[in-house]
Order: C-alpha cells, then structure tokens, then sequence
C-alpha cells in the first residue's frame, strides 16, 4: 500500500470519527452556548447524524441544528436540572440518522428539561428513553417538555416514550409544551407520564397508543384545554395490562378511548362535557368518577363496537353520565354490558344512565357490612323511591335518613331475630304508601327490633295497621323512639 493511499484512509478515518463520532458539551467556555467551540471537549458537532452527549452546563441552541441524538451523560459535573433552551428563534431539528433514540436520559437519577422549539425530520419509528439500568429504588431520572417547548414531528411517524422498562424506581416525563404529530405517541412498559397545565395536545393527530404494562398517565391539563381531540383515539396494547388514566382537567377529554383483551383504567377528578366513543374488546374499561363530578358526556354509542368487555362504572350517581342526547345513545346490549355500582341501568330519553327504579327490595346483608348503603346487601338492589317496600332478612344499618312505604321481615328468609340501628343520626320514615299494613312481623316467633328513631307519617293520612302476620312469641320494639303523625292500629 502506498503511502498516498494510507494517509488517504487515515484522513478519512479521521474526518469520520470528528465529523460523525459522539461530540460530548461541558461548557467549558462559561456562555453555554452552542456556537462556542470552546463549550465542546472534541469539537462542535457539524454532522447531521451526529450524536451530541451533554456532560456540564445548560446548552443554549442560539443557531438552528441538526444532529441525530442528544443524551443527557453520567459525568459528576452535571447538576441536578439540566436545561436545554434557544435564542435567536433557533430550533433543534433530530434527523435520527444513525440511531433509533433521539433523546435519552441515560443519568438514573437527574433532570433534563428540554425547553425550546424541537422538530423530528426523521422518517423512522423514534424512540425518547430514559436509560433503564438495573438501578435501586432511588432511581428517579425524568424528561420534562417545557411550557415553552414545541415538539414537530414532520413525518407521520411513531414516537416511543421508553421509560421505566424495569420496575425500579419513579423514572418520568413531563409534557408541558405544544406537540404536533400525524403518528402515535406509544407510552412504553411500566412508564410514568404526566400531562402539565400548559399541554397542548390539540394537533396530536396519531392518538396515543399504551403499550407495554403497567403505564399510568397523569393529566392536569388546564380546564378546557385539549388532552386529547375529538376523534383522536387513545388505546392500549393488544395484550398490555396494568394501565390507567387519570383526569384533573375539565373538559380535556375530548378523544376516543378503546381497550383491546385487558381492562384500562379511566378516573375522571372533574366533569368531562364532550367524551367520544368506547370501544371494547376482551377487555373492560373501569370508569371512575370524583365524588365532585356530576358529568361525563359520552358522544352517541349505539355504532360502537363494545365487543364482549364491560364498562363498570364506580361512583358514579344517577344522570351523570350520558351517551349521546336520547335513549337511542346505546343498544340495548350496550346497556346490559354496563354496571353502575354494581347494577345494570337504564338510559332516560336525555341519553342520562341511572339505576333502574326499585320500588320492591330484598335487605339480605350479601356484602357482610349491614349497611343500607351497600348496593352489594341488596336484591335486587338499593330502594330508590319513598314509596319503596322493604324486606329484611339481617341486621340492618340505616346510614342515612330513609323514607320507605313499607318495612317487613320474612317468614321463610329472615333471621329469628332482625335489629334495625343507625348511624350518623339517621331517621326511618314509613308512610305506608299503597299498603294497609306499613309494618309487618311476618317470622313466627321471631322479633324485629327498631333500635333507632323511626317516625311514622302516612301519606294519605289514612289509619293504618302494624302487623303480626305468624304464630309463635312474635315481637316488635322499638328502643329508640317511635313519633306517630298519624294513627296506627296493632293487630294479630
């Protein structure tokens, strides 16, 4: 070989590694700036595969650039935060050549904040990671998207968010800028997103895919803001599970949702008044709703595909949630995959879903609590109306003032003997509505025993007739007090 041509192959060699190699800013030039040479360890980096790792300082990006990778480094010289910001109208273009993660915080427990206009030129599936070592639980590295950032992808391409791909630690990314894609935002395993007050997720066209296990996604985007858009799906993997979802902004929501063979998780802390469509596999969506929310407003149904899951529904009361603005919302089938705290509902002509009405109702103590309030006591479910009649068959406690046409025990259900108490100051009022006999003892030899204060009031002022139905020693007392605002016969 000529000595021309190995001179030739070690300038090239030379030029390479310069020009493509990892290019490592330490700020040592004291300006953080970009432009300033002397910021670099081996030289600014030029190329636009170039992949730029940032050991010391808060780069300023005061000139546009293009490379293909930046890293947040391990060097002891970094501080806790690390901020990347421009001037000058300067935006950071990643090219992803030469590499499938554009942005990676491989420090286990510091902060990079990437707070200036960014743009994705490639036209390849990208990947922005938090490096997953095998680190303790005191790994807590995070991404943050400023409140000023925006994030351009100008191909339609998917973004991975790859986070937390072992279970140590509380690795995360903050979203708090504006984001523009025509592809997915897939949240990896076991990952930690949060949506800050300043997203802006209008123009994330793509939807959000959930993959992987175990995601949980926080969003307190500002009230009225957009989350997600009308029409934009957000769905999990087709066989991840473990995810949730969980809304504290109003109104944000605005987006499909669909879960494929695992269940999905959906909280929602505040109203929601313009939800899209469900759509169902295998998989159940558990919908749950604040004790302050009266509203979440599903768009019309009925052409939604529920497939075999099931939305259960929890604290949720009547008429606040709705699918659509009439009965036709949902199918009939689509009714009968719901449960509202533990029943299946009804929908009104406003599209509202509630309880169906219970005007005859069993106390059987199923879910062990005795309490009145526990739809799981009941068959077929809770009393709804004031006219209601009430069987007893346990101990029952009345955890709320309650107004019943009828209350009675049972000869061939009930316990021998049945104590009705309360708690929290609680009243029973019997009215004795559409019935002559409001109460009954129907337990041969049995006692039912009202130990709290009961008020009788008939409803159409009419004489009524306390009742011993069966044989034996029977017995009714009442330990507390008994107000009669009407007359009341005892008969056997």
């Amino acid at each position: 070989m000529s000595m021309k041509n190995l001179y030739f192959i070690i300038s090239f060699l030379f030029i390479s590694t310069t020009a493509f190699g990892q290019k490592y800013f330490n700020n040592a030039g004291g300006d953080n700036l970009w432009s300033n040479v002397a910021n670099w360890t081996n030289g600014k980096p030029t190329a636009a595969n170039a992949k730029v790792v940032i050991n010391g300082g808060n780069p300023i990006i005061d000139v546009n650039v293009t490379l293909g990778q930046i890293k947040l480094g391990t060097n002891a010289a970094l501080g806790a935060t690390t901020s990347i910001t421009a001037t000058n109208g300067s935006t950071l273009t990643f090219s992803g050549n030469n590499t499938t993660e554009i942005l990676v915080n491989a420090n286990l427990t510091k902060k990079l904040v990437m707070d200036l206009p960014m743009v994705v030129s490639s036209a390849a599936n990208e990947n922005i990671k938090i490096f997953n070592a095998n680190a303790g639980s005191g790994t807590s590295a995070n991404i943050t998207f400023g409140s000023s950032s925006t994030f351009t992808v100008s191909n339609d391409v998917d973004i991975t968010f790859i986070i937390n791909g072992d279970s140590k630690g509380s690795k995360s990314v903050d979203l708090n800028g504006a984001i523009t894609t025509g592809g997915k935002l897939i949240i990896g395993q076991k990952s930690i997103v949060n949506f800050g007050s300043t997203y802006n997720g209008t123009n994330v066209s793509g939807g959000i895919l959930m993959n992987g296990n175990d995601t949980t996604l926080t969003v307190d985007s500002a009230d009225n803001s957009i989350f997600l858009n009308t029409g934009v799906l957000i769905e999990t993997g087709d066989n991840s599970t473990g995810h949730s979802i969980i809304v504290n902004g109003a109104n944000v929501f605005k987006g499909n949702i669909k879960t494929k063979n695992q269940a999905l998780t959906l909280t929602l802390n505040k109203n929601q008044s313009a939800l899209g469509t469900i759509t169902m596999g295998s998989g159940n969506l558990n919908l749950t709703l604040d004790a302050d929310v009266t509203s979440a407003a599903f768009a019309d149904n009925s052409s939604a595909d529920w497939g075999t899951g099931t939305l259960n529904i929890t604290g949720a009361g009547n008429n606040e949630v709705s699918f659509g603005t009439n009965a036709n919302g949902l199918t009939e089938d689509q009714v009968a995959q719901i449960s509202l705290g533990g029943v299946t509902p009804v929908i009104n002509a406003s599209g509202q879903i509630g309880a169906a009405e219970v005007l005859v109702a069993n106390f059987t103590n199923a879910g062990g609590d005795n309490l009145w309030s526990n739809a799981a006591n009941w068959s077929p479910g809770i009393p709804t109306a004031d006219t209601a009649k009430v069987t007893v068959d346990a101990d029952l406690i009345v955890d709320s003032n309650k107004t019943v046409g009828q209350i009675k025990n049972n000869n061939a259900t009930s316990a021998a003997s049945v104590t009705i108490t309360a708690t929290n100051n609680s009243v029973l009022t019997i009215t004795g509505s559409g019935v002559t006999q409001p109460i009954q003892n129907n337990k041969s030899g049995g006692s039912l025993d009202f130990d709290l204060p009961v008020v009788f009031d008939s409803s159409d002022n009419a004489t009524e007739t306390l009742r011993f139905n069966s044989g034996a020693d029977q017995s009714i007392t009442f330990s507390s007090s008994l107000t009669l605002n009407d007359p009341l016969t005892v008969s056997g």
